[in-house]
């Protein structure tokens, strides 16, 4: 049970990192957004009745935002309309069972990396300490498919445990999932020849939490800056093409 619990407080820690990780996109895009709104909707209207009194052509952007401000309506349909079907996706995506939702998953290369990641921890963290308290093999996967672990480790508990029926060793029985990483394996393949499993499973498990941490925190410290530069250098841009001219008149006058 506290291995258990240990395993969940893990899995949220993940999921929050990850979360982090998405929402600083999400927030910028909806403050540029904002942006463009306010801008199409009180400061734009201004510069068009100045451009048109002194029979200025308008900058290229400028149209561009005047066709985006006379759609508005149908962009908000369309934002909106995604929005419904990503919510339709998402609770479709929560009914499935857990093997399928891994399938779905593992494809992406961004998102598939992380998930390899997190599920090979969760079983170097569970099969390292039940190895460790005693158990043999076949108990330790047996234990994993009662109620008290993740829906994940009693799925594959279940797949492991008809190989081993088999005679299938645990290395190949990993091996065949797919959706671990791909040094895992060769981790367990040496952990039984040595005969210190229980503890190569967990030395290996920390090796992969720091290394996602490491890659959380570098995709971070550069997703932010460069997001920053771009919508910094678009609203720049955008003041500047709409500024210059005005300063042109003012400079003729």
């Amino acid at each position: 049970m506290i291995e258990s619990g240990t395993l969940v407080l893990r899995r949220e820690e993940y999921k929050e990192k990850m979360g982090r990780l998405m929402r600083y996109p999400i927030i910028l895009i909806w403050c540029l957004s904002m942006i463009l709104l306010i801008i199409s909707r009180f400061v734009l209207p201004s510069f068009l009745r100045l451009y048109q009194s002194f029979s200025i052509e308008l900058p290229q952007i400028m149209k561009i935002l005047i066709l985006l401000s006379g759609r508005s309506e149908t962009i908000f349909a369309a934002g909106l309309l995604s929005a419904l079907i990503l919510l339709c996706a998402y609770l479709t995506f929560k009914r499935l069972p857990i093997g399928k939702k891994i399938n779905c998953l593992i494809p992406f290369p961004f998102i598939g990396y992380f998930v390899r990641s997190y599920l090979t921890q969760q079983m170097c963290f569970q099969l390292g300490h039940l190895l460790s308290a005693g158990l043999s093999i076949r108990d330790s996967v047996a234990s994993m498919t009662e109620k008290g672990t993740t829906s994940f480790l009693e799925h594959e508990a279940k797949r492991m445990g008809r190989l081993l029926e088999e005679g299938i060793e645990l290395d190949k029985a990993l091996e065949t999932a797919g959706y671990y990483l791909s040094d895992f394996s060769s981790v367990v393949r040496h952990g039984e020849r040595n005969g210190f499993l229980d503890h190569a499973l967990q030395r290996y498990g920390m090796t992969v939490m720091k290394r996602s941490d490491q890659k959380i925190q570098t995709l971070m410290s550069c997703i932010q800056p460069v997001l920053l530069l771009l919508i910094g250098g678009f609203i720049l841009g955008l003041f500047a093409s709409v500024l210059i001219p005005v300063f042109e008149i003012i400079n003729g006058l």
